[in-house]
């Protein structure tokens, strides 16, 4: 639960800083809700459609790893953080090998903004 959790804030930091043009960003405005929301919002509109991305994110591998990150993050938290009480939970399968799926992922978007 606790990997889920934190690779969706995760995510959220590393578009808060992209964004921003990779600089060096105050603690303040990590922790800021009205900033964090609006980023949440910002991925939550372009992520999962193939809606057009945000402005500030054009490399198109970013693009595809991002999407796939992003889209899969909601429904892992969620089955965890409230046990599957849900219409259709992932199978305990489908958890295992998503949150085994996630750090690869998360390596490979940084790696990707890295160039």
């Amino acid at each position: 639960m606790q990997t889920a959790q934190m690779a969706r804030e995760w995510v959220v930091n590393w578009a808060m800083w992209f964004s921003k043009g990779k600089i060096s960003l105050l603690s303040e405005y990590w922790r800021d809700n009205d900033a964090r929301g609006k980023m949440e919002c910002e991925l939550n509109d372009a992520f999962p459609a193939e809606e057009k991305p945000p402005e500030w994110l054009k490399d198109c591998d970013l693009v595809a790893a991002l999407r796939k990150l992003w889209s899969s993050l909601p429904n892992l938290r969620n089955d965890f953080a409230h046990c599957g009480m849900r219409k259709q939970p992932l199978g305990s399968e489908d958890l295992y090998d998503q949150t085994q799926n996630l750090l690869p992922q998360l390596r490979d978007l940084w790696q990707k903004s890295e160039l």
